[in-house]
């Protein structure tokens, strides 16, 4: 769970359930697997999640700064 909330919005931009509960999961599986419109809504968004968090200049930018490393 560390760090995954501060970039999933439930049902924004993936589904979010319980920690070892797999009749949550199942339920977040069935829900996305029966509602097109929401895979694809979720998909567009989980895709710009991953650009504007993870593509390679931002990644390195972070990095960065946890080592506190001046960028010249």
């Amino acid at each position: 769970n560390i760090g995954i909330k501060e970039y999933i919005v439930n049902m924004e931009n993936g589904l979010i359930y319980k920690s070892f509960d797999i009749n949550d999961l199942c339920k977040n599986m069935k829900l996305i697997y029966e509602n097109k419109e929401l895979y694809f809504n979720i998909s567009k968004k989980s895709i710009t999640t991953i650009k504007n968090y993870f593509d390679e200049d931002t990644f390195n930018k972070k990095i960065l700064e946890i080592f506190d490393i001046k960028d010249d």
